[in-house]
């Protein structure tokens, strides 16, 4: 009767908990790759994005500034400027930027923007063909997104309503 017992082939109860812990830690290690790729991906998407709109923004105001009599900044939030516009043949214009979802800090020439402030470029003066521009950018509900700036000058060579610009 004991022999009976001894030759059944089934499994034990250490078996299966053996099975079970190894597959908890397997799943537990799939779960956190891919939380961490997925966190990654998300961190790179955010800077992308940033690196767009910052682009958008600096490629836009060199534009402007290369191209236009005057112009006027105007900070409306955290996240949108307004940019109006008076090109060299009369005309007007306006451009407005929308940040959204990170907050931009411009600074022209020194002077930061707070929201409701305007900055005005009158570029027939010839002192104001250059301007120092500063941007920061940081993303507010994103703690492990790194608050990053760009800085540059942008410049024209002649004054607004020179008759070298005429020419062109």
């Amino acid at each position: 009767m004991m022999n009976k017992f001894l030759r059944q082939n089934g499994i034990t109860l250490v078996e299966v908990l053996a099975t079970l812990v190894i597959m908890f830690i397997v799943g537990s290690l799939v779960f956190s790759v891919t939380t961490t790729a997925i966190e990654n991906y998300k961190q790179s998407e955010l800077r992308t994005t940033s690196q767009q709109q910052t682009n958008q923004l600096i490629v836009r105001l060199t534009n402007i500034h290369q191209t236009s009599n005057q112009y006027q900044v105007t900070r409306i939030n955290d996240s949108n400027y307004i940019f109006e516009v008076t090109k060299n043949d009369g005309t007007t214009g306006q451009y407005t930027f929308d940040g959204k979802p990170f907050v931009y800090n411009l600074t022209i020439d020194s002077v930061n923007l707070n929201v409701g402030d305007t900055f005005s470029i009158d570029l027939t003066e010839p002192d104001n063909r250059r301007i120092d521009v500063e941007l920061e950018y940081d993303h507010p509900t994103e703690s492990r997104f790194p608050d990053d700036e760009f800085r540059t000058s942008i410049s024209r060579l002649t004054p607004a309503g020179s008759s070298e610009n005429d020419e062109e």
